[in-house]
């Protein structure tokens, strides 16, 4: 019963983990159509070799052959990562809250305890990888649904997760291999070891779910490298797409010193630049472009801060929140609140 309930929940995870990382990408159809057909390609291999024995203990000599299986999706995920910017460019793609919520799956973790206490699993692999998995799932959750209200969690915070997700996966592998049965390298003698992790469906774990997650955590590491690269004290004024001065907009000046400049102190700031140029009917102006400024950032520069607390509605629910809204400045004249 628990392996009937362990293959469709590890099948489940991994069709949500490829499919949020393909849908989200802007990659063309025929390109995400070829990466589902990899990705069920990779799996139908995966279990069609267990089904035959292929990763029983001792079939690929001293070296368990789910430690192949692990090493050669991890070299293909991190290949294309390191090798090919394109692939690169449709990760870093991926919205935030959905990468980060893609580690609650983990909480699958528990699986490992389960076995555990049937016998079919000996310490410490079991208790640290389930452990270790149930942790970083939970947290994952309050996380991602920070990001997702578009509140910021503390960077350091994130960082730290994202490490000990890592971190968690690297030892479980490490710990899966000295337990291993069949090999000369075994450390941790005592009990089944971890044998059962080369049967259907927990064989699923480290030759298709481990490599997944490991590039999930490359991938938020790789955001927030982004962010700091382009932002290092957090509080950017600009607009996505837009640069520094804004498609064209008007004569901006330097910016003032930090503090000089207003502070948006409630919550977070709606930001509109509205870029024309000055003579053009209201008609024919581009439609403004927004971004949400980090809680308590300095108001960029041109951009008139309304203190008082109001009543808008954003992303179609009504939320108190200060409103910031900036237009160009026209020449010889001062900018135009709203």
């Amino acid at each position: 019963m628990i392996d009937m309930i362990g293959a469709i929940t590890a099948t489940a995870v991994y069709a949500v983990l490829v499919g949020v990382l393909v849908g989200f990408s802007p990659a063309g159809g025929p390109t995400k159509r070829a990466a589902f057909a990899a990705a069920a390609a990779w799996g139908g291999l995966i279990v069609a070799v267990a089904a035959l024995g292929g990763f029983a203990p001792g079939a690929t000599g001293p070296v368990p052959a789910a430690l192949f299986a692990f090493a050669g999706l991890l070299a293909l995920l991190f290949g294309g990562w390191f090798l090919f910017p394109r692939f690169r460019s449709a990760l870093l793609s991926v919205p935030l809250p959905a990468l980060v919520g893609l580690n609650a799956g983990r909480l699958g973790g528990v699986f490992f305890l389960i076995l555990a206490a049937d016998g079919r699993l000996s310490a410490p692999f079991a208790p640290v990888a389930g452990g270790g998995d149930i942790l970083v799932g939970a947290l994952a959750i309050p996380f991602a649904a920070m990001a997702a209200a578009g509140d910021s969690a503390p960077p350091a915070w994130l960082g730290v997760w994202n490490a000990l997700g890592a971190l968690d996966l690297i030892v479980a592998v490490s710990l899966g291999v000295l337990s291993a049965p069949g090999t000369p390298f075994r450390v941790f003698t005592e009990g089944p070891g971890t044998a059962a992790m080369t049967t259907l469906p927990w064989i699923i774990v480290p030759a298709i779910l481990v490599p997944l997650y490991l590039l999930i955590h490359l991938t938020i590491a790789g955001q927030a490298q982004v962010v700091a690269a382009r932002d290092p004290g957090g509080c950017d004024g600009t607009l996505s797409g837009r640069g520094r001065a804004g498609g064209g907009g008007g004569d901006r000046g330097a910016a003032p010193a930090p503090s000089s400049r207003p502070r948006i102190r409630m919550g977070l700031a709606r930001v509109t630049r509205m870029s024309f140029t000055p003579g053009r009917s209201s008609s024919a102006r581009p439609p403004p472009t927004s971004r949400r400024l980090p809680r308590s950032c300095p108001a960029p520069p041109g951009v008139h801060v309304h203190h008082e607390l109001l009543r808008v509605r954003l992303g179609g629910r009504g939320r108190g929140r200060p409103l910031v809204t900036e237009h160009p400045r026209p020449p010889g004249g001062p900018g135009r609140k709203t």
